[in-house]
């Protein structure tokens, strides 16, 4: 553990203590009073039913885990157009991207790439319509409790916007200064049968334009159905159906290298470049997804809930890569191809019994439950990369445009099929054994199976993943207005079946057993002033992985098995709430310590890992000016420091910070409520890379978004 994690696992035992020795003296009408406090901010704090495995809907104060949450209003006063733009309201969050699939990137939390989920399940949704997000959790550390096998570092949870107790209808048109527009329109037809019963729809024309040079104009259209409806039998029914079509959406333009990069400093490369050609930016995604939820209070204790989801997802992208640029002259290598996917299909269903009872004078509030996620997977049959003379070759700082080719290399895993079939069963008991004591624990049991291959691919059947997946946690609740927790989880992966055709390996054919990552965490949380939530954790993430290594010289030899550690640790602070009471504020501060512990080259032992900040911080506010009734002034500053960029750490790419300024007015006009947004993202037009492991993309240059909406 680095010293400023000692520091603040050392302030979390300290604070913990002292309030150990004032809580004895804490009288009953001090308690009453900080409840009636507590109530004021938490409200908007709370987890929903199952939204993070089997956890209840209690406030983030009592959970003995790092957990963010970003409300329907803070979602609400920002331009989003990608789930990035959600998380970035969040600290420790880099956002990279996902193999150049326009629209995909891939949120990494603590180091570690992490998995986004749709109200606990996969769902194109997410990347579809981010329009329709109405809240996001975020999950720091290992969680395969949560969501099964391969979850990765954290989760990210998004949620949709719901019916409210209200009927609306607001149509919104957006525009930004590289030209184009986006209308979203948001309609609420309340139904009387119930306090949020309705039909809630909203859809999205996006024509907007990149900023990328001589990119077409996006072309997308989507929109979702959510419906909610508690008059049948007790029974409360939420169903929603999404539809999405959009061509055109930007490729994220990247550069990786195969060594370090020939240069000390990355130079100011200049966003706009389009590194593509005009016959390779035609992206198109579409898909659909179905959801139904039944949910029924058994009691006053108990509700049982099941759902069902269907998520279709096809996928085609023409794009290109820049590899190992020579920055003094700009020559670089360079491959354009026809790729993509589909259809992938998601199938999930689930159930789960919450409720509470009470054994040996102890409440135990408890969850059960089980879900089934399946997949079928097929890659497209037009897979062809464009290699050679002249389409080899690109220059970044004077891109060449080359005729469309005419043939191209054909990729050998077209119609490559693959499925997988994931069963998680969990329990998980909240028991508190005193008014200031609760102990989290949790089992969870995994059963995965699947296969993949075909045509020009064996067909094969990897032997079934089993494995137990245990939990715990201890919180001491002092006060209504603090608490201070350890807790620990894991992270299990697929088991690997060693090569069976690899002749140099002694163990070919070989089952691996699962890999069990493991995550330490201790922290405190406080209510400060009514108005303020305050979290402080100070965390140990081990991430064990099966190594490579030579057995014997001649002939050469090599073994396949587990031998590989990366170790996380750190701290984070985060904060939401009112620093005064027309001042709101959101954001935080992460420093993780990433190193190689144990690897396959002895000489990487001690450094860092590649493509990890060592430190992030984000700060989000909002102004509300009370000498202009309906103005507001926003702002956001996003910093994120240096990283390495390879594992040997001889190139350490710079860090950034970027600011956002923003304002919004809204007034009444003939019955209507107007608002009127402008934001101007990265106002000072800094030049900045969000780097990954062997590669980076260009940050977005300055870019003004305005929009005005209309709400009858």
């Amino acid at each position: 553990m680095n010293k400023l994690s000692k520091q603040a696992f050392s302030a979390v035992a300290v604070l913990a203590a002292s309030q150990l020795a004032i809580a004895a003296d804490t009288d009953e009408s001090t308690a009453k009073k900080a409840e009636g406090v507590e109530e004021v901010v938490i409200t908007g704090q709370k987890l929903q039913e199952g939204s993070i495995g089997g956890w209840l809907p209690v406030p983030l104060l009592e959970l003995p885990r790092t957990v963010m949450v970003v409300d329907e209003d803070t979602i609400d006063k920002q331009f989003v157009s990608h789930y990035k733009d959600i998380l970035k309201n969040v600290p420790g969050v880099q956002v990279v991207p996902d193999n150049n699939l326009a629209g995909y990137q891939t949120p990494t939390l603590r180091g570690v790439p992490a998995s986004s989920y749709f109200e606990g399940h996969n769902a194109g949704v997410v990347t579809g319509i981010p329009e329709v997000i109405g809240r996001a959790e975020v999950l720091m550390g290992f969680n395969s409790l949560q969501f099964g096998l391969d979850s990765g570092g954290g989760a990210v949870n998004f949620f949709m916007k719901r019916p409210t107790a209200q009927s609306f209808l607001q149509t919104e048109l957006q525009t930004t200064n590289w030209g184009g527009a986006k209308l979203v329109v948001d309609g609420d037809l309340h139904l009387n049968t119930g306090e949020t019963d309705g039909i809630r729809f909203v859809g999205v024309a996006d024509d907007s334009q990149s900023y990328v040079r001589d990119y077409p104009q996006k072309n997308g259209k989507a929109g979702s159905i959510i419906v909610r409806y508690s008059g049948l039998w007790g029974i409360q029914v939420d169903a929603d159906l999404s539809v999405w079509d959009i061509k055109n959406d930007p490729s994220g333009q990247y550069i990786d290298f195969v060594n370090a990069p020939n240069v000390p400093k990355i130079p100011n490369l200049d966003p706009r470049q389009n590194l593509t050609q005009s016959w390779s930016e035609h992206s198109h995604r579409e898909g659909n997804q179905m959801d139904l939820r039944l949910s029924k209070q058994l009691s006053d204790n108990w509700t049982l809930t099941g759902e069902a989801s269907l998520d279709r997802l096809k996928y085609h992208d023409d794009g290109c890569r820049v590899t190992a640029p020579n920055f003094a002259t700009g020559e670089t290598s360079y491959v354009c191809f026809k790729s993509g996917f589909g259809p992938l299909w998601d199938r999930y269903w689930r159930l789960d019994l919450t409720g509470k009872f009470s054994l040996f004078n102890m409440d135990h509030y408890v969850a059960i439950g089980y879900k089934t996620v399946g997949q079928s997977y097929i890659q497209e049959d037009q897979r062809t990369d464009y290699s050679d003379p002249p389409y080899n070759f690109q220059n970044i700082y004077n891109p060449r445009q080359y005729p469309a080719p005419t043939s191209g290399i054909v990729s050998p895993a077209n119609d490559f099929r693959s499925t997988g079939h994931n069963e998680l069963t969990y329990f998980q008991d909240r028991i508190a054994f005193n008014p200031r004591w609760d102990l989290w624990v949790g089992v969870g049991y995994v059963d995965q199976f699947g296969h993949y291959g075909g045509p020009t691919f064996p067909v094969f059947y990897p032997p079934k993943t089993h494995v137990f997946l245990p939990t715990g946690g201890l919180v001491f609740k002092p006060n209504t207005f603090s608490s201070y927790y350890v807790s620990y989880s894991e992270g299990v992966s697929y088991q690997e079946l060693v090569s069976p055709t690899d002749p140099t390996l002694v163990n070919a054919g070989q089952l691996l057993p699962s890999v069990h990552s493991k995550n330490y965490e201790v922290g405190g949380k406080w209510v400060l002033n009514s108005r303020l939530q305050l979290n402080l954790a100070a965390f140990k993430m081990q991430q064990p992985f099966n190594v490579t290594e030579q057995v014997q010289d001649d002939p050469p030899r090599f073994k396949r098995d587990a031998g590989g550690l990366n170790e996380f640790t750190g701290f984070s602070i985060d904060f939401v709430g009112k620093l005064l009471s027309n001042l709101s504020v959101q954001g935080g501060f992460a420093n993780v310590d990433p190193v190689q512990k144990d690897t396959q080259d002895p000489t990487l032992a001690g450094k860092k890992a590649a493509g990890v900040s060592h430190n992030s911080g984000t700060l989000n506010m909002t102004w509300d000016v009370t000498q202009v009734p309906g103005f507001s002034l926003d702002g956001g500053v996003y910093y994120q420091g240096n990283m390495p960029l390879n594992v040997q750490n001889t190139y350490t790419l710079d860090g950034f910070t970027r600011i956002d300024l923003g304002g919004s007015y809204e007034m009444k006009w003939n019955g209507m409520d107007l608002r009127y947004r402008l934001l101007l993202e990265n106002a000072f037009d800094a030049r900045y890379y969000n780097g990954f492991i062997y590669g980076f993309q260009v940050g977005a240059p300055r870019t003004l978004y305005a929009s005005v909406s209309a709400r009858f």
